[in-house]
């Protein structure tokens, strides 16, 4: 005779299970984008370890080649692009680090300046498929089993690239949308700066839109590294888009601009033709922080602004405080900005104030802060991964030197702090009990 416990038992586990799935479905949170869901650089709700070393550190994992791009997480897996013997995206487990497939993609690598490559543009996800950028134009599509969906190279469709240190942006993902805000020239050419904003439809990367933004700036501020990104405010989304030498907002469906703001690079002799644009523009509540370059200055402006700005219509600016390559990240009504030569400034996000600006880092930063947990997740050049308490004291929590250079920004997703250098990927974290093994290479 079967029990009623023994009958209903794998019955029993089978629901156990689905709601333990469930769960941790509804507990993880995607880093599905460089600068997280929210494009924020915010990890949101979420504990992360306070000590760095080889008792958190779950794993590393060698990678086939270093790359600029920073790493997304979706549900138990990573995505990595790569550019050494050949362009690769790669997917590994999230728990272990082991690679689940890897696929190449068309063209070869070419190096630029600064140690760039042909991986500089982050991967995106919508959590059934990836989306993946080279510097060569080639755009992909895949499921997150490798399958390839769709491909095309941009170069063929919008004309040949033309910026000194590679096209490096990195595209937005937003409604079905893959947005590249596409801007260069030649420097020598004297004429100006003509760029496009283009939307390719997410599921099929045919053209849903394109939009050419004008400008007249000149010479290398031409180029633009700096990413589009969202600014939303009452339910409205608006497509914010920085460089050559202007911000501008968009509408979402069709590009039409909204307002534009100059100034950062004056018109007259004080021009700077060397001043290119790479730190993106940063929103939270009702404004648009946006950085500018070589020590220059943040200035926030409102998101429901109409038409052409000037400086009178700034709601603050900080002078000199500008990171070059970092992007702002606001947490908790502070404003952080991780300069160039290695120091960090927190200002207040309502006034634009600096309450505190320290230096913690002897090389330069290339990566953009995570906010998670009441900390930033910084990542220097040379491969100081540090945590700092996220208000006006800026204390220093913990640190750990990786020894590997890197300039690809941290991902933050359950808890789990990942690190990708040229040579590796790294997870830091709190092991699940004590049988889990920790600082595995593979």
């Amino acid at each position: 005779m079967v029990t009623m416990t023994a009958r209903y038992f794998p019955l029993f586990v089978f629901f156990l299970a689905l709601q333990l799935s469930a769960s941790a479905s509804f507990a993880w949170q995607d880093w599905n984008q460089w600068r997280g869901p929210e494009l924020d650089s915010v990890a949101g709700d979420q504990s992360i370890v306070s000590e760095l070393s080889e008792s958190t550190r779950l794993w590393r994992t060698k990678l086939k080649g270093p790359a600029g791009a920073s790493p997304i997480v979706i549900g138990d897996r990573i995505f990595v692009t790569s550019a050494g013997k050949k362009l690769l995206v790669e997917c590994f487990e999230v728990a272990t680090g082991k690679q689940l497939w890897s696929k190449p993609v068309a063209g070869k690598n070419e190096k630029g300046k600064d140690s760039s490559n042909s991986a500089s543009n982050s991967p995106c996800s919508d959590g059934t498929h990836l989306w993946t950028t080279f510097g060569n134009g080639q755009v992909s599509c895949f499921t997150l089993d490798g399958k390839e969906v769709w491909t095309k190279n941009l170069q063929e469709q919008y004309g040949n690239f033309e910026i000194m240190f590679g096209m490096t942006t990195t595209p937005l993902l937003v409604d079905g949308q893959l947005i590249y805000a596409l801007m260069g020239g030649k420097m020598r050419d004297p004429a100006t700066s003509v760029g496009t904003v283009i939307s390719l439809d997410a599921a099929t990367g045919d053209e849903k839109w394109a939009h050419v933004r004008k400008t007249d700036a000149k010479k290398e501020c031409k180029h633009v590294y700096a990413s589009p990104t969202i600014a939303e405010l009452d339910g409205k989304k608006m497509l914010i888009v920085h460089g050559a030498d202007y911000t501008t907002a968009h509408e979402l469906d069709g590009g039409k601009e909204v307002w534009r703001l100059g100034g950062m690079n004056p018109k007259n002799k004080s021009y700077n033709p060397t001043l290119r644009f790479v730190s993106s523009p940063v929103s939270a509540d009702d404004l648009v922080v946006i950085p500018s370059a070589k020590r220059g200055p943040v200035w926030a402006v409102k998101i429901d602004s109409k038409g052409t700005l000037t400086r009178k219509d700034l709601v603050w600016f900080s002078e000199r405080v500008t990171p070059d390559v970092a992007s702002p990240v606001i947490y908790n009504d502070r404003v952080f900005l991780a300069r160039e030569k290695g120091t960090l400034v927190c200002l207040d996000a309502g006034s634009g104030k600096k309450l505190i600006e320290k230096r913690y880092l002897a090389d330069k930063h290339r990566s953009t802060p995570v906010a998670v947990d009441g900390k930033l997740v910084i990542v220097d050049r040379s491969g100081k991964l540090m945590l700092i308490e996220a208000d006006e004291k800026l204390k220093e929590i913990a640190a750990i030197e990786l020894g590997e250079e890197t300039t690809a920004s941290p991902a933050v997703a359950d808890g789990i702090i990942f690190v990708r250098t040229f040579e590796a990927l790294y997870a830091f974290g709190k092991p699940v009990d004590a049988t889990t093994p920790t600082g595995i290479v593979e």
